[in-house]
């Protein structure tokens, strides 16, 4: 079972390099939910590649995924997934090294970003 908190927006740090407010939705909202198993996929990244790591999207509002043209039951809505660049990697890069870590959660690489999530089951796309 996940690990998921309710917590506001300008909660402060999360864990050494992640701040509750970098995971806001676009929206503004001044709540998010977060998963701490992903924070932690996310200091391992960080960690690894030693640079920042810019998150693209992180928690979305259910009407923000909306308006953005989210999947239907996103993992952004749950607080468990985030679009990542780490400054200086590819795409294919964080993704490759992403799944070498990951037994199980999701994992799509794009062009410019890389999706990750803690979903239970294991998921891949262009990795």
């Amino acid at each position: 079972m996940k690990s998921i908190m309710f917590i506001k927006a300008d909660y402060g740090n999360l864990s050494k390099h992640f701040k509750a407010k970098e995971f806001q939705c676009k929206d503004e909202n001044k709540y998010i939910l977060i998963c701490k198993e992903l924070i932690t996929i996310l200091e391992t990244i960080r960690e690894h590649f030693n640079a920042p790591v810019k998150i693209n999207s992180g928690y979305r509002t259910p009407s923000w995924n909306n308006k953005v043209n989210g999947a239907p039951n996103s993992y952004h809505c749950k607080g468990m997934a985030a679009d990542i660049i780490v400054k200086g990697h590819s795409s294919q890069e964080v993704a490759k090294y992403a799944n070498s870590i990951m037994e199980q959660g999701g994992i799509i690489k794009y062009t410019n970003f890389t999706h990750i999530d803690v979903r239970e089951e294991k998921y891949r796309k262009g990795v």
